[in-house]
């Protein structure tokens, strides 16, 4: 990043001196499941809903 050469970061920003951060475009988490899931069905997720579950990055 700091030779002067852009670099795309699509999570938070590193603030450091030397370098300059603007947003490209906004940033919003979606969680994926499949149709036949109960998380499918719920209007909304909490953390607690997924504490069972395995996270895939």
């Amino acid at each position: 990043m700091l030779g002067f050469e852009i670099d795309l970061q699509p999570h938070d920003p590193v603030f450091k001196p030397g370098l300059q951060f603007e947003e490209v475009f906004g940033y919003e988490q979606v969680l994926v499941a499949a149709s036949d899931r109960p998380l499918a069905f719920k209007p909304y997720i909490e953390p607690q809903h997924l504490a069972q579950g395995t996270l895939m990055t």
